[in-house]
């Protein structure tokens, strides 16, 4: 135990925070295998996975701006303010919660013909589990934001441990997905209570009018950026299923997935960084961490994807059928968005506390995709699409880039450019190879 205890003292935040979102990960896929292995209908699977992905849906983009304007704020606020700011911050977050819930309380019967459910007590415990849910992303920020890395392991530990218990016991005792999704109610509240305890002890629990809606106003952009960047995957599946059929559809939905662990390592890099970078006097002597730190992604993450390039047309008949062979030719684009995803631009105008031009860069990104996949669908089918994505994601990070040089950060000083130049060029032509010789 002590041993234990020792390695996770040394932890720094990034390393602690990707291992939470590991966590978190492979929580989910552990649900995933244990459904598709057990007795579970395929209609019960569809209506859990429905309500995860209406909560998901109606809190992805709002919850993490909230908390991302957070992270990025937190350095610059005074220091006696701090701990009024995050109390605060909770009471912005559960108001526009509450808000959701009860429009989705008001529209269930719209919600439920978008989400093919039409069983009304799902949906009751699933209003529950968002309304319970939601305010409890602010533990794992905190714990961010506070430096308490050991803690933020412990917790992302039990807490994910607890879900799967909550989850697989009642489907192992046959009682069936409303009992599962109970489960989930259960450990949101545990959750609860634990924040309701940091709270009380690291807060000062005064209600200020001035710094919600200071924060709201800061958050907004983010906001918007966020649903505009999420929006993209929507975009791409409603351009394909409004020219294609429903089986080119679902080829192109199994192909169109990134790396599950680059995604998940990316963001935990892009969202740990942002707190260390400091202020805007700080923060060009403090890049140098987020370069070493990205380096060390691309060490990992650039041969794995190159083994998955070399491989992904043998993987695809294996893991599904024969005919998913088409949806390895989508997988294979989707892996260039590495190229992309291994630069940082976004945590360093996060840091900087520019908000809007993550905003507008947002704007421009939906632009191109929406411009450009639909052209390049018209002239290469499916895969033109899934261009169309690399192409405005590769086109979002440049123009972040290019604001930072005007600023005076060169593109070189976080990131390291000939390791991220050999590698990017490398998996560029595994992948003209494997797509004309194999």
């Amino acid at each position: 135990m002590n041993q234990i205890s020792n390695f996770l003292n040394r932890l720094g935040t990034i390393r602690g925070l990707q291992i939470f979102q590991a966590l978190r990960l492979s929580s989910i896929l552990l649900v995933g295998i244990f459904f598709a292995k057990g007795n579970l209908s395929l209609s019960d699977i569809g209506g859990y996975e429905s309500i995860m992905f209406l909560s998901s849906l109606v809190s992805f983009f709002w919850v993490s701006a909230i908390l991302n304007g957070l992270i990025s704020k937190y350095q610059t606020i005074k220091e006696e303010e701090k701990k009024k700011y995050i109390f605060n911050v909770s009471i912005l977050i559960s108001i526009i919660n509450l808000f959701i819930v009860c429009l989705l309380f008001l529209f269930e019967q719209q919600v439920n013909k978008g989400i093919n459910n039409d069983d009304t007590e799902l949906f009751n415990l699933a209003l529950l589990y968002i309304l319970l849910n939601n305010p409890t992303y602010l533990i794992e920020y905190f714990f961010i934001i506070t430096d308490r890395t050991k803690r933020l392991v412990q917790y992302g530990f039990t807490n994910f441990s607890l879900n799967l218990i909550a989850v697989l016991i009642p489907i192992a005792l046959g009682f069936g997905i409303k009992y599962a999704l109970a489960g989930l109610i259960i450990t949101a509240f545990i959750r609860i209570i634990v924040l309701m305890n940091i709270l009380h002890q690291h807060t000062i629990k005064k209600f200020d009018y001035r710094m919600i809606r200071e924060h709201l106003v800061y958050s907004l952009p983010l906001i918007i950026s966020l649903l505009l960047s999420g929006s993209s995957e929507y975009i791409d599946s409603f351009l394909i299923s409004s020219h294609f059929g429903p089986d080119q559809f679902a080829l192109f939905r199994y192909g169109a997935k990134e790396l599950p662990i680059a995604v998940l390592l990316a963001n935990a890099l892009s969202t740990a960084i942002v707190p260390r970078l400091g202020n805007k006097e700080q923060i060009k002597n403090r890049l140098v961490e987020l370069k070493i730190e990205s380096a060390k992604l691309m060490n990992l993450l650039f041969p794995l994807s190159i083994v998955l390039l070399l491989t992904s047309y043998w993987i695809y008949p294996l893991i599904f059928r024969q005919e998913f062979i088409e949806s390895a030719k989508i997988f294979n684009v989707y892996i260039l968005l590495l190229i992309s995803r291994m630069i940082f631009p976004q945590s360093v105008v996060l840091a900087l506390q520019k908000t809007k031009v993550i905003f507008k860069v947002a704007l421009i990104e939906i632009i191109v995709n929406v411009t450009v996949s639909y052209l390049l669908m018209l002239e290469f089918g499916l895969i033109g699409v899934a261009y169309g994505t690399v192409i405005a994601f590769l086109v979002d990070k440049l123009l972040l880039s290019i604001y930072l040089g005007r600023a005076g950060i060169k593109f070189s000083q976080y990131v390291p450019l000939k390791l991220w130049a050999w590698y990017s060029v490398s998996l560029a032509i595994v992948y003209l190879f494997v797509e004309n010789f194999i």
